[in-house]
């Protein structure tokens, strides 16, 4: 009996066979209806494949014809942010009003046809942002865009296990020679190669003037590849003027933080606030603090320490205002932007670095340096890597490229700047950390262990 005559003996019309004198199967030795009920299994299951789920973004369940296609030219993206354990947003802009849909799956899925799930908003925009939700933690997933062809993949954030995430900042533009398609494009495209990295932290002034969309545009353009595949957390710099294009195009808080492996990141915004919203950042920063984490990772704009000129020693007014809740509350480092150079300060057991080395006009470094000075570097594109595994964090400056007279020297894969261990026995409060003798390395890399 083949699985044609089982289906057909179903049909209305054909005559059943009685309990007494059914047929078995003649290599099983089972009764018919159990092949009956496998048929219609594997009919489910393809299905399934073949045509499915759609889950608008307020998860009405709709059919996969009644979601708009929007086979509108892409322009932007896409871009992930704000991905949890279990969800993140993906975004991205079109030339016209369309329904934006994503479909995806666990990782090893590449046809469109074959992503399981499909979320669509329910309203065309230009400006897309679609969220993903139910998600397992610590997954790779690969996605698609509408009916365009790509290969994009994202991590949900792990409970626990070692990771890696970059951090670099100060991206905008001073034209006409320092631009994103330059400068920018190297740092990302430099960061777009690493191997195994998590997430990236972009520590402010993504662009000199939020209300120029043609360099929001060379901006995502740069950054394509990076953005693509893995989630991106800004920081508010100054240039970020008043926050609207922050909040509408990236969907972030001024202030925030999210946890990976038992570890926190800590957002904040060190621009001149109003005093009654300056007050909720400081409720939200003790509250936040008053927690228990593995260790902290906080991210500003402005630098608590620098050898700058202009702002020499550092932005007192911040050091003042969190510098002993830093101390108090298992911070292990900061990172900000703003002086746009490479430095590193450590002092009361923080590592303080600025990382602003994103393709900004590069600034000068005073010859004479604050307590507690460590490194630093001029004329510099590079980001710094930094990857956790409790209870020791590896943090390494990579310098993509050099700035010589408007010439840039693109500086060979694999050169370190500066590499800074940090081990801390869970056991031992932050006050107990030691200090080595530093290690000096040949060409462009420190060594220091805490």
């Amino acid at each position: 009996m083949n699985i044609h005559m089982l289906v057909q003996g179903n049909l209305p019309g054909i005559p059943q066979c009685n309990k007494k004198n059914r047929f078995r199967s003649r290599d099983y030795n089972k009764p018919l209806y159990a092949n009956r009920y496998m048929v219609v299994l594997i009919s489910l299951i393809l299905f399934t494949i073949l045509f499915p789920v759609v889950v608008y973004a307020d998860q009405e369940i709709a059919n996969f014809e009644q979601v708009t296609p929007g086979d509108e030219l892409m322009v932007w993206g896409p871009y992930l942010t704000n991905t949890t354990h279990n969800s993140t947003v993906i975004h991205w802009k079109t030339a016209g009003p369309s329904i934006g849909r994503v479909g995806f799956a666990l990782s090893g899925i590449n046809s469109p046809g074959m992503f399981n799930q499909t979320v669509a908003e329910k309203n065309q925009s230009r400006l897309h942002q679609v969220e993903l939700n139910n998600l397992s933690p610590g997954q790779r997933y690969s996605y698609w865009i509408g009916n365009r062809p790509g290969n994009y993949s994202f991590r949900t954030l792990p409970l626990n296990g070692p990771f890696t995430f970059i951090v670099y900042g100060d991206t905008r533009e001073q034209l006409p020679w320092w631009n994103q398609s330059t400068h920018h494009a190297l740092v990302a495209a430099r960061i777009a190669k690493e191997p195994d990295y998590l997430f990236v932290v972009h520590s402010g002034d993504l662009v000199n003037d939020p209300a120029d969309e043609d360099e929001w545009g060379r901006f995502f353009e740069a950054a394509g590849p990076m953005l693509a595949n893995t989630t991106f957390y800004p920081v508010p710099g100054n240039h970020e003027g008043d926050l609207g294009k922050y909040e509408e195009y990236f969907g972030a808080s001024p202030w925030y933080n999210f946890t990976v492996s038992g570890s926190e990141f800590i957002i904040l915004d060190s621009n001149s606030l109003k005093p009654v919203i300056e007050d909720q950042q400081n409720r939200w920063i003790n509250q936040t603090l008053s927690g228990t984490s593995k260790g902290r990772f906080v991210f500003l704009h402005h630098p608590m320490y620098t050898s700058e000129p202009n702002h020499w020693g550092g932005f007192l007014d911040i050091r003042e205002k969190w510098k002993q809740l830093f101390i108090e509350h298992n911070v292990l480092g900061v990172f900000s932007a703003h002086v746009h150079a490479y430095e590193h300060f450590y002092e009361n057991g923080i590592h303080y670095f600025t990382v602003a080395t994103g393709g900004a006009p590069s600034y000068a470094l005073s010859q004479d340096k604050p307590d507690g000075y460590v490194n630093s570097r001029e004329n510099t594109l590079g980001y710094m890597r930094v990857t956790v595994n409790s209870p020791q964090v590896l943090l390494e400056f990579v310098p993509v490229a050099e700035v010589r007279d408007q010439q840039i020297v693109v500086l060979p894969e694999g050169t370190l700047g500066e590499r800074v261990i940090i081990k801390k026995s869970i056991e031992m409060p932050y006050s107990s950390w030691t200090k080595r003798v530093p290690n000096v390395f040949p060409l462009f890399v420190k060594e220091i262990r805490i």
